[in-house]
């Protein structure tokens, strides 16, 4: 099995200490973006037990060794824990039934960047998928999905730990139907989810000074932006203002 990861994402680590503690030697290919850190990526590789070849390359369909190490060793079964960048179609197709990847958010209702923002603006419940990888971002067939729902109060800090904490879950419940390519998919369920850029949630967290909103309006927009040292701005002319908020409940 080829397996990608990303040292930057914090939840990555625990998915693939478990991965290595319950695949048998079966992981031969690691796979990281080029930004990582060495020092990070060395810390995975002693997570297993045995030799195995790693890569860092943010595009591994133009990478020739790469792809004669996947055939030599007949690698047939792929897993991302965490990558963020798009894999190519003709990457894809290494692979049966393709890559399987764990998405912090439910791909039928938002996909792309900021899902956590998204799903508290939209109303809608969140969660994590495990899916098939097509050539877009965050979309294919879906194997299982793990959904919380949307209390209305919850915030992105709640949304997005959570999401990205069942990832862990998701691949536990599933490894070994993965690495036996014995699952069957969702078909039930709608495909095609909006995709949202950067440039979709500025449109909704930078407000103009003379407009008018509602309160429920914005109190979303508070909480989707309740995580970090994110927030909203106000547009004023020529100045831009960040404001930053935290939510607590009064007693």
């Amino acid at each position: 099995m080829i397996l990608f990861g990303d040292c930057k994402d914090k939840y990555c680590y625990s998915i693939i200490k478990f991965i290595s503690k319950n695949t048998l030697n079966k992981v031969k290919i690691l796979v990281f973006p080029k930004n990582n850190n060495n020092i990070e990526i060395k810390k995975i590789i002693k997570l297993f037990n045995h030799k195995l070849d790693y890569f860092k390359e943010n595009y591994p369909h133009r990478n020739k060794l790469i792809i004669s190490t996947i055939k030599e060793k007949k690698i047939k079964r792929a897993l991302s824990a965490s990558f963020p960048i798009r894999i190519r179609k003709s990457f894809l197709k290494l692979f049966n039934p393709g890559i399987i990847n764990a998405h912090p958010g439910l791909i039928q209702l938002n996909r792309g960047r900021h899902s956590a923002f998204w799903s508290i603006y939209n109303n809608t419940n969140f969660g994590c998928t495990l899916h098939i990888m097509n050539e877009k971002f965050d979309d294919g067939q879906i194997i299982d999905q793990i959904i919380y729902k949307n209390d209305g109060l919850c915030t992105a800090e709640t949304v997005h730990h959570k999401s990205n904490s069942a990832r862990l879950l998701i691949i536990k419940k599933n490894l070994k139907k993965i690495l036996s390519n014995n699952f069957l998919v969702m078909s039930s369920l709608k495909k095609g989810g909006t995709y949202y850029s950067k440039k979709d949630i500025l449109k909704k967290i930078v407000l103009k000074k003379t407009k008018k909103i509602k309160v429920s309006d914005l109190f979303r927009i508070i909480r989707g932006t309740s995580f970090d040292n994110n927030g909203f701005y106000i547009n004023n002319g020529k100045k831009k203002y960040k404001i930053v908020s935290k939510i607590t409940e009064k007693k």
